[in-house]
């Protein structure tokens, strides 16, 4: 070889190496990864970014789940150790985490079951036809700043399958794990807590009857519950959220002046509410007779805008109702029908609380008639269906009778009824150049300086829904039947806007699109999708090979023919 073609070829090495030592130094400075999935699965939202980027201390993340799974419940795991993986990135070493899978040390189990935390039965298929049961520790500790937070995974991903037997939903688990997961962190790391004030005193809903939702926020805010009777003043500084639940009578001058005073210092309020009495126990036939409530909060309302209806909206696109007297060989038999007085509300703004709610459900609700207040805004959260109908005053609702008949669609010419109600801007004060109304006790307390109307600053805000139970379990048969999960999930992020806590409502909006077959349409069809699916790709390697041994063939004949 010439020795000039010899140092080309060094050269030309050089030069090879010099460039993949820069790519590999520009890799380094500029990381990046590619997510290609269209929900962008497997990319952390911003809002983890600033929370993790944020934390003063180190957090740790340990996930106790693992062990020979099927290949449906491994993909929960690997899009955990994903996220965590870029969560990780994106913190700057301000989080790590672990995996410990429990099947490899049993005195994990023990532990847990030492706190009342059990493992959760999963069918795992063994051949064709035949499966075993296998143990799943569903859980994940977050420690920080000396503290810790035990998540449950799969937390409202529980299902009954075929079988009847209680699953949990993997997508629905993937979903959340993000939410479960910065949430508690920033519970973890946040210094004080927000403080929600329930209305008490008028025979309002307890807390019992709203158990699911306080179930999910009782790590986020303090509940307490609040009596105006003594004339006692709430403000911002010590409230940041009053929720008026359904009160079964009136309010007394001095506590409504209480509640328009809390709002002219720039408090907020969510009312729960509507205006019809029903009660199903009087009579054999399931019948009643509605009763109108006085809860003496209608000038406070027109003085906002707003006027909450003495009507029940009916609604062609409604939910069901369990029925029972139906005789049947096997006896009493209950039964599901559509019913009405219980909308199904579709007609969704594009409100950032708003915006993930798919459906939600109504029971026996009131509509919300508004008009121009100067100062006020006015954003529609939602609206019944067009097909709806008013029921004003009181009426008499016999639910077997209303059942044997056929709804007539004709009747249900009123158009979207507004339900839900968001009121913002300058507000005026009810009391202005009236008298200030002493308290019921009759004692002289100190009271705050009184405002004619709020601040700019200020920024007082309203919440108005046409539904009492809007927010609570629904009792049949003297069982309690847990809140839909569309009507909690609007309630968390309502609270989380009305109480500065939207940093949560942007961590809840994140959907995930599952690739799950339809159930309806796969039926009958099993067999011919397993054939695809196992001899498609077989086949495509046979002809794969096939193509490929004609091409060598004609190439070597091609060969011989030249030789």
């Amino acid at each position: 070889m010439e020795p000039r073609n010899k140092s080309g070829q060094i050269l030309r090495m050089l030069m090879v190496l010099g460039i993949l030592v820069l790519l590999n130094l520009l890799g380094g400075a500029w990381f990046t990864r590619i997510d290609l999935t269209d929900d962008q699965r497997h990319t952390i939202s911003e809002v983890s970014g600033e929370l993790t980027r944020g934390l003063k201390d180190q957090a740790f993340v340990t996930v106790y789940y693992g062990g020979d799974l099927p290949t449906h419940y491994k993909e929960f795991e690997r899009a955990m150790r994903t996220l965590l993986q870029e969560i990780q990135i994106q913190s700057d070493g301000r989080l790590d985490y672990q995996f410990i899978d429990p099947t490899e040390d049993p005195t994990i189990y023990r532990r847990f079951a030492e706190k009342q935390l059990y493992p959760f039965p999963i069918s795992a298929p063994v051949t064709y036809g035949s499966s075993k049961e296998a143990q799943v520790l569903p859980y994940a500790s977050v420690s920080y700043n000396q503290r810790e937070l035990m998540i449950n995974l799969i937390h409202n991903c529980l299902y009954q399958n075929e079988s009847g037997q209680t699953d949990f939903s993997v997508e629905c688990a993937i979903q959340r794990f993000e939410y479960n997961l910065m949430t508690t962190i920033y519970n973890l790391s946040r210094e004080k807590y927000k403080t929600i004030g329930l209305l008490a005193g008028h025979g309002e809903y307890p807390r019992e009857a709203m158990s699911d939702l306080y179930g999910d926020l009782d790590q986020f805010y303090n509940f307490v519950d609040v009596y105006l009777k003594g004339g006692k003043s709430i403000g911002p500084s010590n409230l940041d959220l009053l929720i008026v639940n359904q009160p079964d009578s009136a309010l007394s001058e001095r506590e409504k002046f209480e509640i328009d005073q809390y709002i002219m210092r720039g408090g907020q309020v969510i009312f729960l509410m509507d205006h019809q009495i029903l009660d199903f126990s009087i009579g054999e036939q399931a019948s009643t007779l509605t009763f109108l409530r006085s809860t003496n909060l209608d000038d406070f309302f027109m003085r906002l805008g707003v006027k909450l209806n003495y009507n029940l909206v009916k609604d062609a696109n409604c939910g069901y109702i369990a029925t029972t007297g139906f005789f049947a060989a096997s006896g009493t038999e209950t039964r599901k029908k559509f019913w009405p007085y219980y909308p199904i509300i579709r007609d969704i703004s594009g409100h950032p609380t708003t915006r993930p709610i798919q459906a939600l459900s109504i029971r026996y609700g009131s509509s919300i008639d508004t008009f121009a207040v100067e100062g006020i805004r006015k954003t529609v959260l939602f609206k019944s269906s067009p097909r709806s109908r008013k029921m004003e005053g009181r009426q008499f609702i016999n639910i077997q009778q209303e059942l044997a008949q056929k709804p007539d669609l004709r009747q249900f010419t009123d158009g979207g009824q507004i339900m839900g109600l968001l009121l913002e801007g300058q507000f005026n004060s009810l009391f202005a150049n009236r008298p200030i109304p002493r308290p019921d006790s009759g004692a002289r307390v100190a009271q705050e300086q009184f405002l004619s109307a709020s601040s700019p600053e200020a920024k007082p805000r309203v919440i108005l829904i046409g539904d009492g139970e809007f927010a609570t379990a629904d009792i049949f048969q003297n069982k309690i039947r847990p809140l839909p999960e569309e009507n909690k999930a609007l309630m968390m992020n309502l609270i989380d806007f009305m109480s500065g806590q939207e940093i949560l409502t942007r961590l809840r909006v994140r959907e995930y699109h599952g690739r799950t077959l339809d159930p309806q349409k796969v039926l009958g069809h099993e067999t011919r999708i397993r054939m695809v699916n196992i001899g498609l790709p077989l086949l495509a390697v046979v002809i794969f090979g096939v193509v490929r041994w004609y091409l060598r063939r004609r190439r070597n004949l091609a060969l011989k023919q030249e030789s």
